[in-house]
């Protein structure tokens, strides 16, 4: 008489498992979420999907925008791959690299992968330049500013420095700091 645990009872139940589990397991479909690229509102976020490094300067008549490029290829672990690794990372081809520059951000596609960079001020579009550097393969994207003299700078004017708008003044001597507070009673005692 055969019992439940058995050699070939245990035998069948596991080749009838078998059977079924071979005739119900599909392939799993991976699918790809598609990142976010604006808000509710219409304004860009600010994405960095290829992982890049990346300097950026707000200066007063436009943006800079310096991508290295250059790091998007994994390295290895080992010295010899490193090292031809490293010898081939700025060459990465410039038709995988695809800039989109908009007034309010810019966008730029490495092989697939977003970087993007919303922008505080309107750009001019049609002036906007990117150059890649052909010994280190950084990508350097200038956008000038459509009104640079809307902006904000500070005037450098008796010791005080006031807020003034629609120029850009240049401080021609140091800051005084002697003058920034007017009334020495508002200045609690040191302990």
């Amino acid at each position: 008489m055969k019992c439940e645990n058995c050699p070939e009872v245990r035998c069948e139940i596991a080749e009838k498992s078998r059977r079924g589990k071979t005739a119900t397991v599909e392939p799993k479909k991976v699918e790809k979420s598609t990142p976010k690229l604006f808000s509710d509102n219409g304004r860009p976020y600010c994405l960095n999907l290829a992982r890049l490094d990346f300097t950026f300067h707000d200066e007063a008549d436009h943006y800079e925008l310096n991508l290295h490029v250059y790091k998007f290829v994994r390295q290895s672990k080992s010295q010899l791959s490193n090292f031809i690794s490293n010898l081939f990372l700025r060459f990465l081809d410039s038709s995988l690299i695809d800039v989109d520059a908009q007034p309010n951000y810019v966008r730029v596609t490495v092989k697939g992968k977003i970087f993007q960079m919303a922008l505080n001020d309107e750009i001019h579009v049609s002036a906007s330049t990117s150059k890649r550097s052909q010994t280190t393969g950084h990508l350097l994207i200038t956008m000038p500013k459509l009104n640079p003299e809307n902006c904000l700078t500070f005037k450098a004017g008796g010791g005080k420095s006031s807020i003034e708008e629609n120029r850009v003044v240049k401080f021609s001597s140091p800051v005084n700091i002697r003058n920034i507070v007017v009334d020495e009673s508002e200045v609690p005692p040191l302990i």
